[in-house]
């Protein structure tokens, strides 16, 4: 399961941008078993996670790999104002943004809050120039969801935007260990 306000923030993103009819009219054209999701998807707290992966496909589709991207540093960039977990996220970025390390270590805390059974996010290695976690136990949908992956490579983007340093995420499938891997690399320096 997902928290709705994630995906209801990413909604009401592409509303305020004009974009969100005509890729939800995209998306159930692909798939029409979607409607309904996308009705209760207003205001159900929790939504489960596979219609949500599908949905994300189709804008991956319409969007493009970066403008999934782009999308996720959007969307960290308006829930640092007005996101269920702004006050968090604002805290954290105040006490750690000269340090990306400690930064990128909101990840967990956050995996924590916005889903429920689905998997469970730990630090794998940590140095001065590079963090990476792995999702363990997660559903296999999440392992293949490629727009919900380029997504959370915007939001962690953003993250380490955030902390003054040129770098990257990538999230990546780790098909033998049936784990998620999300990895943070970024320059030793402040941009």
């Amino acid at each position: 399961m997902v928290a709705s306000a994630l995906f209801n923030g990413v909604r009401a993103h592409l509303i305020a941008q004009g974009r969100w009819e005509s890729l939800e009219e995209a998306v159930i054209a692909e798939r029409a078993d979607l409607a309904d999701w996308l009705a209760d998807a207003e205001s159900a707290p929790w939504l489960p996670l596979e219609p949500l992966f599908a949905v994300m496909a189709g804008l991956q589709r319409a969007l493009a790999p970066e403008g999934m991207r782009e999308l996720g540093r959007e969307r960290l960039r308006a829930d640092l104002e007005t996101g269920a977990l702004a006050p968090m996220l604002r805290a954290w970025i105040r006490e750690f943004a000269s340090d990306p390390t400690a930064l990128m270590r909101v990840s967990p805390h956050l995996w924590q809050a916005i889903t429920q059974h689905a998997g469970a996010m730990r630090l794998v290695a940590a140095d001065p120039t590079r963090v990476e976690f792995r999702i363990a136990g997660a559903p296999g949908g999440l392992l293949e969801a490629s727009g919900w992956h380029r997504l959370f490579e915007g939001f962690g983007g953003e993250l380490m935007r955030r902390s003054g340093r040129q770098g990257s995420v990538s999230v990546s499938a780790l098909v033998d260990s049936g784990e998620l891997a999300l990895v943070g690399d970024w320059s030793s320096v402040e941009a």
